[in-house]
């Protein structure tokens, strides 16, 4: 199971499905690829809207999507994001470079099931 902090009304212990934009997701490098799959973030609904989650994956596939590009990430889940071509060029991404995944508890949907 992980662990995502998410804005909003619900309580520990609820099944939830969790919606994220592509482009909401903030990519770096990874300091260590070493790192273990995980978010580093706790369930809270009086999570403050700026609270930031956290998790390391690899770039598995790049796909140019007109002027951005598809970044397909292995989190121990799949992850989709989508960046800037330049962003991609500046970071040095390519297939089988570990990355830092990042997005704020704000820009997530909460969906009880």
């Amino acid at each position: 199971n992980r662990v995502v902090r998410v804005y909003g009304d619900g309580s520990v212990g609820d099944k939830v499905f969790i919606c994220l934009r592509p482009e909401k997701i903030r990519i770096q490098n990874a300091i260590s690829k070493n790192k273990q799959n995980c978010i580093k973030a706790d369930f809270d609904n009086n999570a403050l809207p700026e609270t930031e989650n956290e998790f390391y994956g690899k770039v598995e596939k790049i796909v140019l999507y007109g002027s951005f590009v598809k970044l397909y990430l292995d989190c121990g889940f799949s992850l989709i994001a989508l960046a800037s071509k330049q962003i991609v060029d500046h970071l040095g991404l390519r297939k089988g470079i570990f990355v830092v995944a990042g997005f704020s508890s704000r820009d997530l949907w909460m969906v009880k099931s």
